[in-house]
């Protein structure tokens, strides 16, 4: 008579761990120096959290993704809780368009409005911040060069949050 193989609690524990271990990494990997171009440079760590939020979303909860972000702000150069905000508001926008098609077209197409909320929300904090009004050209040039390098970042973190076949 087979028995079925008893459900192991740790490798659950290390399964759902996987994201925000994964996000921590890539916060990690952001602050260091990186010998590239002075174009603007995608944001990863933004796209990786719209992912996550969207397909995982009961795996890293807000309060992580505060966390997160806080990490983000000490180990950076940006005011203190700007990627904490960000976070957390891309990752209720993200958790809502979970319900939506699972394609990656419409993962693409709704990474749109949160990496809007996530540049105006970071131009607000920064000229609050600086108690002037910035220029929002970097924001909006990360932005786009998000938007545009989407597909090429996207594929490696839903390979890893082994959702990539999760089409319905």
């Amino acid at each position: 008579m087979a028995y079925p193989e008893p459900h192991l609690p740790a490798e659950t524990a290390s399964h759902a761990w996987l994201p925000t271990i994964a996000l921590t990494v890539l916060v990690l990997l952001s602050v260091v120096p990186m010998p590239v171009g002075h174009g603007p440079l995608p944001d990863i760590v933004l796209i990786a959290v719209y992912l996550t939020s969207a397909r995982r979303s009961a795996a890293v909860s807000p309060a992580a993704m505060f966390c997160l972000g806080l990490l983000h702000d000490m180990l950076g150069s940006t005011p203190f809780g700007l990627h904490a905000l960000v976070y957390v508001l891309v990752h209720a926008a993200a958790a809502q368009t979970s319900r939506l098609s699972r394609s990656f077209l419409a993962q693409w197409l709704g990474f749109v409005p949160c990496a809007a909320i996530a540049a105006g929300a970071s131009w607000m904090v920064i000229s609050i911040h600086y108690s002037s009004v910035v220029s929002p050209d970097p924001i909006l040039s990360q932005t786009l060069a998000s938007l545009l390098a989407f597909p090429v970042i996207a594929l490696p973190i839903l390979w890893l949050l082994g959702t990539l076949h999760d089409e319905s």
